[in-house]
């Protein structure tokens, strides 16, 4: 009984905490709260800047442009857009940058690449769908680019590919129907398997879209870290990593399954997860992911 009452009162706070959202002092309120196990997941989702546009979004941090410098060819990885700016070449190298740090963990910097496709083509639907991917934590956000991202979309002769990626992503945010920001951490997580499942069908659709692999393996192997237990794909995710290094020996995405090899309950000296987890590591002795990383601290 105690325990019951227990909850209600989190849960209670919770929801107070959520219905005052933009009212408050929040980094204080994570200060206060942020130890809370049971409240850490959703204090992490809240808002305080809330934006309710595209362009009160884009006015928020992080406010500086990648430095002019920082911009390279991201090796092994490539995400054709189509656009309406004039310097193409510049166009694909800070979409890949930009997707390369988000798989790396850097969004902060990954935001930056990608507001600057904007900033050259402002009218790009596959730049604010990188927005949306990188501010995967702050869902209210997300939800804004992948609705300017559809509305834009109906404007541009995409690719059918293209056209794939952002529906996958519209079904998953639902900015126009059902708001992922509007649910709790359990039905989000619901959301998470279906999010796999579509990506499963854009590989099936697309089996020469490395960047649709690398993403499915980015969603099972969060799924996998989420969880106390091994997962029942991961023997398919073992799979997945061994095609991808194939395509692909330098991806970025590789790096999941460093992180994966560090909870494999395995021995974790054999098998694929390893094979990839210690080839993945040995990329960063490689010029193109030691300037990645150099350029994840220089864009700080």
């Amino acid at each position: 009984m105690m325990q019951t009452k227990y909850r209600l009162c989190l849960w209670f706070l919770a929801c107070l905490l959520v219905s005052v959202q933009g009212q408050g002092d929040f980094p204080s309120l994570r200060r206060q709260f942020q130890d809370l196990p049971c409240l850490a997941p959703i204090i992490e989702r809240i808002d305080e800047n809330a934006p309710k546009t595209v362009e009160e979004a884009l006015s928020l941090p992080p406010y500086e442009s990648p430095e002019p410098g920082a911009l390279l060819d991201v090796e092994g990885l490539h995400f054709p857009v189509t656009h309406q700016a004039t310097e193409t070449d510049k166009v694909r190298q800070w979409f890949d940058q930009g997707l390369g740090l988000f798989h790396l963990g850097s969004m902060l910097e990954a935001e930056r690449c990608f507001r600057e496709v904007v900033r050259l083509d402002p009218k790009c639907p596959m730049a604010f769908l990188g927005l949306a991917l990188v501010n995967e934590r702050v869902p209210r956000r997300a939800e804004l680019y992948v609705e300017r991202a559809l509305h834009l979309a109906e404007e541009t002769r995409l690719t059918k590919r293209e056209k794939a990626w952002l529906r996958v992503y519209r079904d998953y945010y639902d900015p126009l129907g059902n708001p992922i920001s509007s649910e709790g951490p359990k039905l989000q997580r619901e959301r998470e398997k279906h999010l796999s499942a579509d990506l499963e069908n854009l590989v099936r659709d697309y089996p020469d879209d490395v960047e649709a692999k690398g993403m499915l393996l980015r969603t099972l192997a969060g799924r996998w870290l989420a969880s106390n237990d091994r997962p029942d794909f991961a023997l398919g995710l073992d799979l997945l990593g061994e095609v991808i290094a194939k395509a692909s020996s330098f991806h970025p995405s590789q790096v999941h399954f460093i992180k994966l090899h560090q909870r494999d309950p395995r021995n974790g000296t054999e098998g694929p997860t390893a094979d990839i987890a210690r080839n993945a590591g040995s990329c960063g002795d490689t010029d193109t992911h030691t300037h990645t990383h150099t350029h994840a601290h220089t864009l700080g």
